[in-house]
């Protein structure tokens, strides 16, 4: 059967899993022909630990004959191509929430709200479980600006010996973000001014043995964790970066493995001088401290014309 009219929206199918790997690669994979026949644009996010009742009825399912020759029908159908990305099309990409569809800044002002609401409103509160909800699906959702990737594998590294499930994607952001426009693009966005301004980024490893460099964009994009993980330095041949800032430059510490009896002093390099030295007032405590003196100036004149009198004790 072929659906030509596909459902636009995007959509996040949870499923909670409960033993039984070989099987549930078997489920997986068909859910997924029946998802990308009828939607888009969708996801498959597995989480771990369902109760007795649910995951019987899941085994015997699978425990008829009938439903494997139906799920074998459904993977021999089973084609997936990944949609190229064209950098071009949309600005960022979009979440829908309550039928309002949020991008770039004024999505993560959304989501900052949310993630507020998850731990202050009261509990009981329909508004707070929704918020608590969106957390689960920040951190492993497909389109999550938190997560990053297109789907997490720790299922498939524990049940599935084909490494090729293990792979987890990276989304877009971190090969776009190599582009200096793109990163400027992302600055004006946030209400950043293009000239001195970077985005650093953490938790990616830099392979500095394969010549790979941690700054980027030209200048724009920082990476400055580049491999701190013990497990991470056979790929990268270092230990990760420390990005420093004072008032004339920035610099990066290049750390290496510690290994007691070699020296291990980190190597600093400036990697960008300021234009001029950066004082407090350039600062945003800087600007809130001129508020400040500007309320207490208007407060000092105020007293002195007498529109605040003395109180008396």
């Amino acid at each position: 059967m072929s659906v030509t009219n596909k459902e636009k929206n995007f959509i996040s199918a949870v499923v909670y899993l409960h033993n039984d790997g070989a099987q549930a690669v078997r489920f997986f994979k068909a859910l997924n022909a029946v998802l990308d026949q009828h939607f888009e644009q969708y996801e498959l996010v597995a989480v771990d630990g369902i109760g007795g009742v649910l995951a019987q009825a899941w085994m015997d399912y699978f425990a008829d004959k009938k439903n494997n020759d139906m799920v074998d029908r459904l993977l021999e159908e089973l084609s997936i191509e990944e949609e190229p990305v064209q950098e071009g099309e949309k600005p960022f990409e979009g979440l829908t929430f309550g039928g309002k569809e949020y991008r770039g800044k004024e999505l993560m002002d959304y989501l900052g709200r949310q993630i507020h609401n998850a731990y202050f409103m009261p509990d009981g509160q329909q508004e707070k479980q929704e918020a608590l909800d969106l957390m689960w699906y920040l951190w492993c959702g497909a389109k999550s600006p938190v997560f990053g990737k297109d789907k997490m594998t720790t299922f498939e590294h524990y049940f599935v010996e084909d490494k090729a499930a293990h792979k987890e994607n990276m989304n877009p952001y971190y090969k776009l973000s190599e582009s200096e426009e793109v990163c400027c693009r992302i600055l004006e966005e946030f209400g950043l001014p293009v000239e001195g301004s970077h985005i650093i980024n953490g938790h990616v490893p830099v392979k500095l043995k394969d010549g790979e460099k941690p700054v980027k964009a030209g200048g724009k994009l920082f990476i400055i964790d580049g491999g701190l993980s013990k497990a991470y330095q056979s790929t990268t041949g270092i230990a990760g970066y420390t990005l420093i800032y004072n008032s004339h430059q920035l610099s990066l510490a290049e750390h290496m493995p510690f290994d007691p009896k070699k020296d291990s002093t980190p190597k600093v390099s400036m990697v960008e001088r300021m234009p001029r030295r950066i004082m407090v007032a350039d600062t945003d405590n800087g600007r809130e401290l001129k508020a400040q003196i500007a309320d207490l100036k208007e407060l000092v004149a105020a007293y002195r014309e007498g529109l605040i009198k003395e109180r008396a004790e």
